[in-house]
């Protein structure tokens, strides 16, 4: 879920829907005076979820979003919360009502930027964030392993992880035809807190073992908890990047650059860039760019030790190199891109299970492969009032983890005088993953399906607009594969029809 935070807008706007959903947001903006703004948002969402399996599960949701800010002269800040609250429904391996999910974040920015010479420009940037997990899934019911005196074995991470992170971006023009992009960036990440929640534990050996007399209740939160002491690690990283424009003429540009990235003690990595952009006439563009980026694995990759997923102290970090040629075209009444790509894909990692069940878990780097497709993005102006915008992509490799080779979304916005219309469609193509050998369960497969969706929205006046929202109008039912699960089935939400109202004002 992606969160922009309104800085210069002072409105306020509520909303009801199906299945107990209701959502509130208030966003302030103040001009103090000509070199100072305040801002501050709020944003609550709440949903009570679908049903699934009979009524077994739902899958609800509850979230909290705060934010406040500012900026003076050059220098700009911001402070944010924000909490999300998830159950019941698919956690760690499988579905449960008992199953939990919270995370909390906290974080604050602060940039200063400095404009050292007429050509030379500098931005500091400190941030910091902490993030906070509690969760539990169902591991085994008590009927399952035989236990008459306690409850259905739960378990799950209580982490907290800081990340203190300081940039320096810079830009120095050194003539009309090059330009120079440089910058380092240095980071100090922990995992400050390791602990279990869990529904069994035994004091006395100090680990999580089911039997009748070691289950506590319910799920309870085991702050020192010993297999999990490897996560509490230091990650200090290091990295420095530069890069030149350089305009051959008023058509030909070329950007080359590349960018050094250390994990102290795990990897790093040399990341090279180069693209050249050449237009062609007003209308056209053409792109042709190389790049390379990479990710070192995380604590839990390499040291979670519990009862789903086991770490794998030699993973090696992931990376992609990837090619594009991009034909960008823009007139008065249309625009789009098509865009070629090949992503190579090197030690990438995935989980892989242990047993045959797939009831446990570890990761490890399984993937080396190549990716090649084609991505078409356009709008067309049909007329002043009435535009279409459409977007597809087609693999031509088959897709990892059982994701889709082909899909495409399609909306239609019709707008006259106080009334906006929009209808949107969401299309997929056939998923089929083979079972594993001598498996159990069947192959998974999903035939195409379409979602349709729309907006109207109607202007009562320059203040106030009430908008009716609706999401897979038609409810279909459909699944998506997640390894996790034995049969990979994993079904996705229905309809839900949401009326908002939103109020614009003004602040003195």
């Amino acid at each position: 879920m992606n969160i922009i935070t309104k800085k210069r807008n002072n409105q306020l706007s509520v909303g009801y829907g199906e299945h107990g959903s209701a959502q509130a947001a208030l966003n302030l903006s103040r001009q103090v005076s000509d070199e100072t703004r305040l801002y501050a948002n709020v944003a609550f969402n709440k949903r009570s979820g679908d049903s699934y399996f009979g009524g077994a599960v739902k899958d609800p949701l509850e979230s909290l979003f705060v934010v406040f800010g500012g900026s003076h002269q050059a220098l700009t800040w911001q402070v944010r919360f924000n909490r999300t609250q998830l159950d019941e429904f698919l956690n760690l391996s499988r579905y449960s009502p008992e199953n939990e999910h919270k995370s909390e974040n906290y974080a604050a920015t602060f940039e200063y930027h400095w404009q050292a010479t007429e050509q030379l420009e500098l931005t500091h940037k400190l941030s910091f964030i902490e993030h906070n997990i509690e969760s539990a899934g169902l591991i085994v019911t008590a009927a399952e392993i035989g236990i008459t005196q306690g409850g259905d074995f739960l378990v799950g991470p209580a982490w907290q992880s800081r990340d203190l992170t300081y940039n320096l971006d810079g830009g120095y023009k050194q003539n009309d035809r090059l330009q120079w992009n440089f910058g380092v960036e240095l980071s100090k990440e922990e995992q400050s807190k390791a602990g279990v929640r869990t529904s069994y534990y035994d004091q006395s050996a100090g680990d999580i073992i089911i039997y009748n007399h070691t289950y506590l209740g319910g799920i309870q939160t085991i702050s020192d908890y010993a297999p999990f002491y490897p996560l509490r690690q230091d990650f200090d990283s290091y990295a420095g990047y530069v890069q030149a424009k350089y305009r051959f003429s008023e058509q030909l540009s070329m950007f080359a650059g590349a960018r050094y990235d250390e994990v102290k003690d795990i990897d790093d990595k040399l990341s090279p860039r180069l693209a050249f952009v050449y237009g062609y006439d007003e209308a056209n563009t053409f792109k042709l760019q190389y790049g390379e980026s990479f990710r070192t694995p995380v604590s839990n990759e390499l040291n979670s030790n519990d009862d789903v997923t086991s770490g794998n102290s030699e993973l090696t970090s992931e990376y992609v190199k990837t090619t594009e040629l991009v034909w960008h075209y823009q007139d008065e009444s249309k625009q789009f891109d098509v865009v070629l790509f090949d992503n190579k894909l090197e030690d990438f990692i995935n989980l892989v299970p242990i047993d045959d069940e797939q009831a446990e878990f570890t990761f490890d780097n399984v993937f080396e492969t190549s990716m090649q497709g084609i991505e078409v993005n356009a709008n067309f102006n049909l007329s002043g009032t009435t535009w279409v915008q459409g977007a597809y992509t087609q693999l031509f490799d088959e897709p990892l983890n059982g994701s889709f080779k082909k899909f495409a979304a399609l909306a239609f916005t019709h707008k006259r005088e106080a009334v906006e219309v929009t209808l949107n469609a969401i299309w997929r193509d056939t998923t089929f993953i083979p079972a594993p050998p001598e498996s159990i369960v069947d192959d998974f497969e999903q035939s195409s399906y379409y979602l349709i969706g729309g907006t109207v929205s109607f202007n009562l006046d320059n203040h106030a607009k009430i908008q009716l929202k609706a999401e897979n109008l038609f409810d279909k039912k459909y699944t998506v594969f997640d390894p996790r699960l034995i049969d990979g089935h994993v079904p996705q939400q229905g309809r839900n029809i949401m009326i908002l109202f939103e109020y614009r004002f003004g602040l003195k």
